[in-house]
């Protein structure tokens, strides 16, 4: 999985409604990049949409982006002496 997008059709409640409520039209996307022709590794992250959790209606827009990823080894030896 390179890129991930969904998109609610519909609203989605949690205790009857009660509790919280993702309204229809909440966005995310996630999406991975290769890294040194090795490894695929998370490159950007966001959300947008809105909802309520109890009596607090909220809106939501934000995103992560990630980059300058570094390779390093590690060495690790055990000695044991009597």
């Amino acid at each position: 999985m390179i890129r991930l997008e969904a998109e609610m059709i519909e609203s989605a409640s949690w205790g009857l409604g009660v509790f919280g409520k993702l309204y229809e039209g909440t966005h995310f996307a996630f999406q991975r990049r290769r890294i040194n022709e090795e490894i695929w590794l998370p490159a950007e992250l966001q959300f947008e949409g809105s909802g309520r959790i109890v009596f607090f209606k909220f809106r939501v827009e934000g995103g992560s982006e990630y980059w300058d990823y570094k390779k390093f080894t590690v060495g690790s030896s055990i000695t044991y002496h009597p």
